[in-house]
């Protein structure tokens, strides 16, 4: 009975869906995605002329992110942070061969914090399980239990760098603009919405490693490690992505 329906959609759009989606078509006068690559991807899955389609972005509480902290104790704290979905990237980190053990080699004192939220699904279970293994064998990572919004915020604060290794396929990544908020610079692979989300942002984009005449596909482990020497050797480099992060954040208030 509503004189206008729309249809938000936070995630990808899969061929899968189509049935569900289908079913509610006929009452739906528009769609809202959360940014342009979405509204693309939507547009050639589902088959909906772009003109229906409307970008609606995610925003963040920037209220959350107003405790001070020192650049000092920041930077001091040479803490890595991973707050996505563990399936998205954690195992580029926390592999043998992977970020974290070259950088225990380089500088034992780098640190990786990892939080998330309590949903395991059966189907991803024993992958979750064999993560966890990993985690608990690396001298240079901590997991956390699951946070709320506001300790949530307050440790990204506290932390050096975000570092979200990922090749899943973010059509937005309101994590990324949580790191912004809390000043924290993010090194992370430039695919998808991301670079659409942290264009102008204190970030590092890092791609993926590519093959001759192939898609590029999987996760350059030495440059991720490179990049991260040199922020702790330049500080200043360091401090200059923060500055812009905070100023990008701007951008993500529920308001705009």
């Amino acid at each position: 009975n509503t004189k206008i329906s729309l249809w938000w959609t936070h995630d990808l759009a899969l061929k899968r869906f189509l049935p569900g989606i289908a079913a509610q078509a006929w009452n739906m006068d528009g769609i809202l995605t959360v940014s342009e690559f979405h509204k693309d991807q939507v547009a050639e899955v589902y088959g909906y002329k772009k003109e229906l389609i409307h970008v609606l972005r995610n925003g963040v509480d920037l209220d959350l992110y107003k405790r001070t902290i020192s650049l000092e104790k920041k930077t001091g704290s040479k803490t890595l942070l991973y707050s996505s979905r563990p399936e998205r990237g954690l195992e580029n980190l926390v592999k043998p061969g992977g970020i974290m053990e070259s950088l225990f080699i380089a500088d034992p004192e780098i640190r990786l914090v990892i939080t998330g939220y309590d949903n395991t699904v059966a189907g991803m279970a024993p992958y979750y399980q064999y993560l966890d293994e990993l985690c608990q064998g690396s001298p240079n990572v901590t997991v956390f239990p699951p946070q709320g919004k506001e300790a949530l915020a307050q440790i990204m604060q506290g932390t050096w760098l975000h570092v979200y290794p990922t090749e899943f396929e973010e059509v937005s990544c309101i994590t990324a603009m949580e790191a912004q908020a809390a000043g924290t610079p993010i090194l992370t692979t430039p695919l998808a919405a991301l670079p659409e989300t942290l264009a102008g942002a204190g970030e590092v984009f890092i791609p993926q490693l590519t093959e001759k005449g192939k898609k590029p596909e999987g996760i350059d482990v030495d440059a991720y490690v490179k990049t991260i020497l040199e922020l702790r050797d330049n500080p200043e480099k360091w401090g200059g992505l923060r500055k812009t992060a905070l100023h990008k954040a701007q951008e993500y208030t529920w308001e705009n």
